[in-house]
């Protein structure tokens, strides 16, 4: 029954693409030689975006590695600079190649996101202290290239765990359904946050020097793109995102007869048909990347204000307890990532999202108050509970947009909300260490209390 369900004639996935029938049997033949189908989708439409989840929590452990190393290049506004230049190739990622994967299709797409992040993390690694020209700002623009590919991942995951593109994905369909998929996406950013600061726990466990500790930290961001480039290479060669089959026969020969003018006002027609819904996922996804990102990329420095560390430490124990905390934070997202991917069908994205913002608002307003005299135990459940609600948050603004777009310019509007999300992020991770050097910890939680009630209340709108 199995075999007949996967093979069963189903809707082309693209009204102008065809496979011959014996390219189509030799890839089915690969597919079902393949261990696991579903594992082998994951690795095409999920694992790029792991890379997203190191390459964001790496950067906390990486500057409190390098300010231990040259605290004199590494002041805030390096800092900000290193991290804020990885968001803006991020957006500039999310938009181009949104647009790309839906001319172009997913395959070259996303085959250009996974080469453009692997050289941006080789590229990282090779950078060194210079008189002329500071590493801080070598690791900027480096980062700014990792971004673009980081970028590019959204959309293309978006699509990729959204349609059936090839054989394993008509598999993978009878275990999970298009919203599992989608959340399988999401779980592999946290997972991704979690490896950083296990790795690093891992490399001082080992005694490796800290030169060495950053550079490898850095390095080992290639492995999730250089699997998912190789799991790629599998996808058939696709044109854009398909119609509905009525609309398609009209469009197709309609598009005979014009020109590509009349295609491009087509398509940004149905962009600009998009537009409210369009405006609302921009303008929800901002305000969480804001707090989301902003705390990801500074957790040490969180870390360190909230309990008193202040760098007293040596840089070994320092990283150490820094580490610790992240893999705390990262393990509080996994599991909710987890919960969603079982319960995902069932549940109300609407009461999800408008729940997990009140509930980021309300314990980062708590966090505030009870700084300074509260036990350590009791701010790390706070901070994890906190975690949880906001990979929440960002979990129902990635599905919303990923299935509520027109399949023509899916890939478009989900770059383009998915970029409006990462302006949030810039101005997160640059406002966050300059909040907390002027006005202290308190004040920044606070902030991030404002910010969560926003959100919920455009939800609500």
């Amino acid at each position: 029954l199995g075999r007949g369900l996967v093979h069963a004639p189903t809707e082309p996935l693209l009204h102008s693409f065809r496979m011959a029938p014996w390219a189509q049997a030799a890839l089915d033949r690969d597919m079902a030689s393949t261990a696991s189908p579903l594992l082998w989708a994951i690795l095409t439409s999920s694992v790029g975006l792991m890379a997203d989840g190191y390459d964001i929590a790496v950067v906390d452990l990486i500057i409190t590695t390098l300010g231990h190393l040259y605290p004199d290049d590494f002041h805030p506004a390096q800092k900000s600079f290193m991290a804020s230049m990885t968001y803006v190739g991020i957006m500039l990622g999310m938009v181009g190649f949104g647009v790309l994967a839906d001319v172009t299709g997913h395959k070259a797409a996303s085959l250009a996101t996974a080469a453009l992040t692997a050289l941006g993390c080789a590229l990282s690694a090779c950078c060194a202290k210079s008189r002329h020209f500071g590493l801080a700002y070598q690791l900027g623009l480096c980062r700014f290239l990792l971004g673009v590919g980081i970028g590019g991942e959204w959309p293309v995951s978006m699509t990729l765990g959204s349609g059936k593109e090839g054989c394993c994905f008509r598999q993978a369909g009878l275990l999970l359904s298009k919203g599992q998929r989608l959340s399988v996406n999401v779980l592999m950013i946290a997972i991704g946050s979690m490896l950083a600061p296990a790795l690093s726990m891992c490399l001082l466990a080992a005694s490796v020097p800290p030169e060495v500790v950053w550079q490898a930290l850095v390095l080992c961001g290639l492995l999730p793109s250089v699997a998912a480039f190789a799991a790629r290479l599998h996808l058939p060669a696709a044109a854009p995102a398909a119609h509905s089959p009525d609309e398609s026969g009209e469009r197709h020969e309609a598009g005979a007869a014009t020109t590509a003018g009349a295609a491009a006002r087509r398509f940004w027609r149905d962009v600009r048909s998009q537009r409210a819904m369009l405006l609302g996922c921009c303008l929800v996804w901002s305000l969480q990347n804001f707090v989301s990102f902003g705390a990801t990329s500074f957790r040490s420095l969180i870390y360190d204000r909230m309990f008193g560390v202040q760098y007293l430490q040596s840089y070994r124990a320092s990283l150490e307890h820094e580490a610790l905390f992240g893999l705390w934070l990262s393990l509080a997202s996994v599991l909710v990532g987890v919960g969603l991917v079982v319960t995902v069908d069932r549940a109300s994205l609407f009461w999800l999202q408008l729940c997990s913002f009140f509930g980021f608002a309300a314990i980062a307003g708590l966090c505030g108050l009870l700084l300074g005299p509260s036990p350590g135990w009791l701010l790390l459940c706070l901070m994890c509970l906190w975690m949880a609600f906001l990979t929440t948050a960002g979990n129902t603004c990635y599905l919303v947009p990923a299935q509520s777009f027109l399949p023509e310019v899916s890939a478009t509007c989900c770059g383009i909300a998915a970029a409006s999300g990462k302006v949030g992020a810039l101005v997160g991770t640059a406002l966050f260490p300059l909040i907390e050097h002027a006005w202290g910890l308190a004040v920044l939680l606070w902030v991030c209390c404002g910010v969560g009630v926003l959100g919920a209340a455009s939800t609500l709108v």
